[in-house]
């Protein structure tokens, strides 16, 4: 059976398709995909590589910057992020702002000590990886965006050539 565009797909299953702008949902009815890889991914069974990548690499390099803290500090910040923010050690890395910011009222201006050596260990992990802050002021969001990007264009080099 021969692959439809995109467009084609979008035609044929319109009227299938439910948008839910409230949750960001997306519900299509009586829909049949007989596609391995496309079912694991749904299913979450098949986990994205880039984003395992970048969840790995982050938060080992959390984990050894608050190991430099005393193993006391480190996991009493992982219990305040789970206690006042209801976030684990695991769900960091799609919560990096508000572990910011937790870093910043827990330690201060030293929070940017933390955040420029887990910057740091990241860069050890992947030395290609290049970052040129915008306007001369080195944000660590902007840094993680850029890392996430970085990762994702080298795994998408590898795979496609």
């Amino acid at each position: 059976m021969p692959l439809l565009a995109k467009s084609e797909l979008l035609e044929k299953t319109k009227s299938q398709i439910l948008l839910e702008r409230r949750t960001e949902s997306v519900f299509i009815r009586n829909l049949s995909i007989k596609d391995r890889e496309v079912f694991e991914v749904l299913s979450n069974k098949k986990a994205d590589p880039i984003k395992a990548d970048f969840d790995g690499l982050f938060l080992e390099a959390v984990d050894s910057t608050l190991s430099m803290l005393g193993d006391s500090t480190k996991k009493t910040l992982y219990l305040h992020l789970k206690n006042t923010c209801g976030i684990s050690k695991e769900s960091i890395p799609q919560n990096i702002e508000v572990f910011a910011n937790i870093l910043e009222q827990v330690f201060g201006q030293k929070a940017l000590l933390i955040e420029a050596r887990i910057m740091e260990t990241l860069h050890s992990k992947v030395p290609g990886f290049r970052f040129s802050p915008k306007q001369g002021e080195l944000s660590f969001l902007d840094y993680l965006q850029s890392f996430r990007c970085f990762l994702f264009l080298q795994r998408r080099r590898e795979k496609f050539g």
